[in-house]
């Protein structure tokens, strides 16, 4: 039986596209995801340590220093109990122990970049592997030409599979990431009375960030847990910026207000969602331009103008469509 090593983690958005890739694996393969802070995931784990390193000034650093080396050294020891025959790496410092030690031991490599700007992981890890994923075009120009190859951002099955709610009005499903977004929160607690004369606002707000407001037709949640139904219901998302979160309202064409994370790293929401502006596939609101009656109006907008928000859905799907995991697996064949 053949083997595939799946390596990544450290967060959500490293840890969901590499469940995404290994629910599409012929099931004749034997997995084994190798990474950081992975936990309650159906698929068997490895755990290691994983250095962070840090674009400003923090103690970490001198610790996540000393977890570099000693990450290699426990990936070393899962990689030669377990042998792939291919590595699988999402990017991201998780990666990095478990790439690695596939180079050593000469086990070939497939790495992926969601964003629109590469990081630093991927920037280094190019180096050792045989092929290089990307999800946005203009991304490839970072990555040696005879090695490169756009895939897409894969997405979970189980986002693609949503169930639409039965529903009376229009549904603007509102997301700050997985941690929330304090300033989204307050604009939209700023226009919810206007909004909820024409929607049902489901409104992520983040661990420890709901509020106390108690309203017909809007609900309020830390996390979504089960977010397909609230997406295949949804006739607007808002949005921040991230890679995973753009896949998936592409692969649903969905019509989105993005409003990147300011200060990302190399400014990669920034980047990704100017991309979807430029293709007409979404409309974007700078954090420092974000007033309550501009997002009102743009969300008014696309729910007055169902057309426009249908081809901006279209050329959003265009941009990531949802057989992104099917071509990354094609990809991961080749090197068996």
């Amino acid at each position: 039986m053949k083997r595939i090593l799946l390596t990544g983690g450290g967060t959500g958005g490293h840890i969901m596209p590499l469940l995404a890739v290994a629910e599409k694996l012929p099931k004749d393969l034997e997995i084994l995801i190798l990474g950081s802070n992975i936990k309650n995931i159906v698929f068997p784990y490895k755990n290691v340590l994983a250095g962070k390193w840090r674009r400003y000034f923090s103690l970490k650093n001198f610790v996540d220093i000393l977890k570099g080396p000693l990450g290699i050294l426990q990936a070393l020891w899962h990689v030669f109990w377990f042998m792939p025959d291919v590595c699988f790496g999402k990017g991201g410092y998780a990666s990095l122990p478990g790439v690695l030690a596939c180079w050593l031991y000469q086990i070939p490599i497939i790495i992926h970049e969601s964003d629109a700007v590469p990081g630093i992981a991927n920037r280094f890890l190019a180096f050792f592997a045989n092929k290089v994923c990307v999800s946005f075009e203009q991304v490839k120009k970072s990555f040696p030409k005879k090695k490169v190859v756009f895939t897409g951002n894969p997405v979970r099955r189980q986002i693609l599979q949503g169930r639409i709610f039965q529903k009376d009005k229009p549904v603007v499903l509102v997301l700050g990431g997985s941690q929330g977004a304090q300033y989204i929160n307050e604009v939209i607690s700023a226009i919810l009375p206007y909004l909820l004369k024409r929607a049902r606002v489901v409104h992520q707000c983040g661990p420890g960030k709901t509020s106390n407001i108690t309203l017909p037709d809007y609900e309020q949640y830390e996390f979504i847990e089960n977010i397909e139904d609230f997406y295949a219901t949804a006739d607007v998302v808002v949005s921040r910026a991230g890679a995973n979160s753009l896949a998936e309202i592409a692969s649903l064409k969905k019509p989105a207000i993005l409003i990147p994370l300011p200060g990302s790293s190399f400014e990669h929401q920034r980047e990704n969602a100017y991309v979807f502006a430029k293709n007409n596939a979404a409309i974007v609101i700078e954090q420092e331009n974000l007033g309550p009656y501009l997002l009102r109006d743009k969300i008014f907008k696309l729910l007055d103008e169902p057309l426009t928000a249908q081809k901006m859905g279209e050329h959003a799907y265009d941009l990531n469509p949802a057989n992104a995991a099917e071509k990354i697996v094609l990809e991961i064949k080749s090197l068996f």
